[in-house]
This record gives C-alpha cells, structure tokens and sequence, in this order.
C-alpha cells in the first residue's frame, strides 16, 4: 500500500491525507500489513494482489512506465491495477500569464528534482492500456483556485521554500514570480489548478469472489 510522498513541514501535514505512510506503519491491525518499498530498483511479488492501487506517486519516479509494468505484473489474474495522477495542463488555460508560467515553473521545480514532471499524466491512459489489460477505462477531473484558499497558501509556501531554484531555472523572473504570490494572495483571484487522472484495468483471467 503506498500514498504519494509528503514534507515533514507542518504546513503540508495539515493537507497530507491520514493514510500517509508513516501513519499507516503505526496502525496494529491483524489485517493490514505496512512495508516500504523500492519499486524501481526491488521486485514485487508475481500474481499475488487482487488490488493495486498508487495515487500521485508516479511523477515523482523518473520511470514511470517501469513502475506500471511491475505493477500489472503484481496483479492476480482478475485483479485490478488503479492509478491516479496530477497533470498540471488546466493551469494553461489561465488568461494570466503571470499565473501561467509562475505554476509551470513551479511544478517542474519541484517535481523534476526528484521524478518526471507533472504535465506527464497525460499519457497515463495510453501507457497502461498498452499493458495488456482488459476492462480499461479512466475518468478526469480539474480543480479551481482561489486567491487567499488553502490551496493556494500551499502553492505560496512551496513557492516561497524553491524560490531561488525557481528563479534559478531561468523560466521566470522575480518579478513576475512575485506578481504571482499577489495573485495567490487575492480572493478576487480565478484560475484553474491541477488536473486529476484516475485510470484503472483488469488483468485478464480469473475471477474475483465479487464477481
């Protein structure tokens, strides 16, 4: 069982889900087992889950396709593989520029230094039907900011610990970045954030005891 990685900043674990890892490693339930793995480099065990499921994990690997593939191959025959990933293309629909290259700069600084990018889960539903699996089918969503919300206090904090990295990358000046704080700032202020990607198949055979 694996959710996304999170900061140890109090302000991230105010919005971390409760299921983080290291939570879930505290849980004392007969039926649930915790462990921490490697899936890049450690293999998962052959056709022994019925159910595997990652969310906002696979843009932080910088493979991400070697990470699906492990996990189809993890699945029971009949067991389903679910995904779910961020993908920051509604930020380019903003009529503010400003906005626009401040949330780009942003989200590849932070996510490249350590995976992929997040304008990458586009491709998810091609690369997991691709995998040999049945019944493959996905839905999206998009979500809306407003200046002075919690979210946009998050994209702000994060903004203001990678500032001289975002800076650094040469994709947006001072400036303009702090035009965009003000922006985050304003409750008269619109746009869109994130883009959300559920994506889910079936490995074929077998049958599950729901079926």
């Amino acid at each position: 069982m694996h959710y996304g990685s999170a900061t140890k900043s109090e302000w991230k674990e105010r919005l971390s889900p409760p299921t983080s890892t290291p939570r879930l490693q505290e849980l004392e339930r007969p039926n649930v087992k915790t462990q921490q793995h490697d899936i890049l480099n450690e293999p998962l065990p052959e056709g022994d889950f019925d159910l595997v499921h990652a969310r906002w994990i696979l843009h932080h690997l910088p493979t991400p396709e070697v990470a699906i593939s492990r996990m189809v191959s993890a699945l029971r025959p009949g067991g389903w593989l679910l995904l779910e990933e961020v993908d920051f293309f509604p930020v380019h629909a903003s009529e503010n520029t400003d906005y626009r290259d401040f949330m780009t700069a942003l989200v590849n600084t932070v996510v490249k230094a350590s995976g992929r990018d997040c304008f990458w889960a586009r491709a998810l539903p091609r690369v997991v039907a691709e995998q040999g699996l049945s019944n493959v089918s996905g839905e999206g969503d998009f979500s809306l900011l407003q200046g002075g919300s919690e979210i946009a206090e998050f994209f702000t904090l994060t903004a203001e610990q990678m500032r001289e990295q975002m800076l650094g990358t040469g994709t947006i000046d001072a400036e303009k970045m702090d035009r965009a704080l003000n922006l985050l700032s304003e409750p008269s202020f619109w746009a869109f954030g994130g883009g959300g990607v559920a994506i889910w198949g079936r490995r074929p055979g077998g049958a599950l005891p729901c079926d």
